[in-house]
């Protein structure tokens, strides 16, 4: 069974608090997944953070919290292993939303070693 690459997208607006994209599920298995936040808005900017867990109730920051500009891409990698991660994003102004692209990219193996990895949006 061949490797399969897996590309999930979605769109998200800002608030004034944090609030946590979908939870992606990921495994020993996998050595590769990244996110990709694009900010559409022509001028304000978003913070950013990566977000890990072990079980999808207890979450903890996985790296420092990043600024998006207008118009600019970012790559964000988890810096530890865990089961479930996730982007957290919110405007960097208050009062001024902005509409985020937020692709999660990963490599998986042959599913008969690992099973459902990589679907769950929930």
């Amino acid at each position: 069974m061949a490797i399969t690459f897996v590309n999930l997208k979605q769109t998200v607006i800002t608030s004034d608090d944090f609030q946590k994209a979908p939870t992606r599920r990921v495994s020993f298995a996998l050595n590769y997944i990244s996110y990709f936040i694009y900010n559409e808005c022509e001028t304000n900017s978003a913070v950013v953070q990566m977000l890990i867990s072990p079980d999808r109730k207890i979450w903890m920051d996985d790296g420092l919290e990043v600024e998006v500009q207008p118009k600019q891409l970012i790559n964000l990698v988890p810096n530890y292993f865990s089961k479930y991660s996730s982007v957290q994003y919110k405007s960097k102004t208050n009062n001024s939303p902005v509409k985020l692209d937020i692709w999660f990219q990963m490599v998986r193996p042959p599913a008969k070693q690992c099973y459902g990895v990589g679907n769950d949006w929930s």
